[in-house]
C-alpha cells in the first residue's frame, strides 16, 4: 500500500514539474491556443501541449509500478498485458491530441480515431460488458457493448477537450476525477 501511495505522490510531483516545463517551452516557442473562436473561454493565449507532461508521467509511473510489482512480487496487482491493453488506445488518443494541438484536425477525423480507440479497448477486454442499471446483471451482447464503449470513449475524450479552454483546467479536472 505504501508503495502505491509513494507512486501516486511521485506522479503528482513529476506531472507538476513536467507540466510547468512543457508550459514554459510552449510559451517560449509560441505554441499557444489563441481565443479565435466562440468556443474558447480564455481571453488571452494559453500554452498548448500539456498532454505531453501528463502522458509522459503516466508512462513513467507505469514503468515504476511494473518495477515495484516485480520487486515486491505483486504480479496479481498489475498485469503487463492489461497495462499494454490500456496504454495502446491511450497512446492513440494522446497522439491524436498532440497532432491536433500542433496542426489542427477535423472533428470527423478525431471522432474516427476515438471510435477506433473504443473498439480497441473493447477487444482488449476493457469495454462495457454489463450495464446493471438498465439491463440487470446479465452480460451485454457485443452489438450493445461496443457502441456503449465507443460512446463512453467519445464522451470522456470530448468532455476533457471541451474543458481544455483554460490553462490547467483539464489537468486539474482529471486529477480530481481520478
Amino acid at each position: 500500500l505504501y508503495s502505491l501511495l509513494a507512486i501516486f505522490a511521485a506522479s503528482v510531483v513529476i506531472s507538476a514539474f513536467l507540466t510547468r516545463s512543457v508550459r514554459n517551452l510552449a510559451l517560449a516557442k509560441g505554441w499557444l491556443d489563441k481565443p479565435d473562436t466562440g468556443r474558447h473561454i480564455h481571453r488571452t493565449p494559453v500554452p498548448r501541449l500539456g498532454g505531453i507532461a501528463i502522458f509522459t508521467t503516466v508512462i513513467a509511473m507505469t514503468g515504476v509500478g511494473l518495477w515495484v510489482r516485480g520487486a515486491m512480487d505483486l504480479t496479481s496487482l498489475l498485469s503487463l498485458r492489461s497495462i499494454l491493453a490500456i496504454l495502446g488506445p491511450a497512446a492513440l488518443i494522446f497522439l491524436m491530441g498532440l497532432y491536433d494541438d500542433m496542426r489542427g484536425m477535423r472533428a470527423r477525423t478525431k471522432f474516427g480515431i476515438e471510435i477506433l480507440a473504443g473498439v480497441w479497448l473493447y477487444l482488449e477486454g476493457f469495454g462495457i460488458r454489463r450495464f446493471g442499471l438498465v439491463f440487470g446483471q446479465s452480460d451485454l451482447k457485443v452489438i450493445l457493448g461496443i457502441p456503449l464503449t465507443i460512446l463512453w470513449v467519445l464522451l470522456i475524450t470530448n468532455a476533457f477537450n471541451l474543458i481544455d479552454g483554460l490553462d490547467g483546467l483539464s489537468a486539474g479536472s482529471a486529477l480530481f476525477a481520478t
